[in-house]
């Protein structure tokens, strides 16, 4: 950090309405969060993401009347992508 520019710290939080793999649904809610935080004239030196509350596949209750239903056809997709990270990194 360089002391003689002006600092600025902060930090958001989300919580999903229902648990996710999908890596859609994890990168939009990091950038709603650093859209809510985000200041001009500032130099950025580092960010992170931390997850929590973990749940198994399969075994998180879901409401039978909500509209934030899994993506169809997700699970087809993110086992691509981690085939594609794992060979190409």
């Amino acid at each position: 950090f360089a002391l003689n520019e002006p600092y600025y710290g902060n930090s958001a939080s989300v919580k999903l309405l229902t648990p996710t793999q999908d890596s859609r649904d994890i990168i939009t809610a990091a950038t709603k969060c650093l859209d809510a935080i985000w200041r001009d004239g500032h130099r950025y030196q580092k960010a992170g993401v931390m997850l929590g509350d973990f749940y198994s596949q399969g075994v998180a209750q879901l409401n039978l009347f909500d509209d934030n239903a899994p993506r169809k056809n997700s699970e087809k997709l993110m086992e691509v992508l981690d085939h594609l990270n794992a060979k190409d990194g």
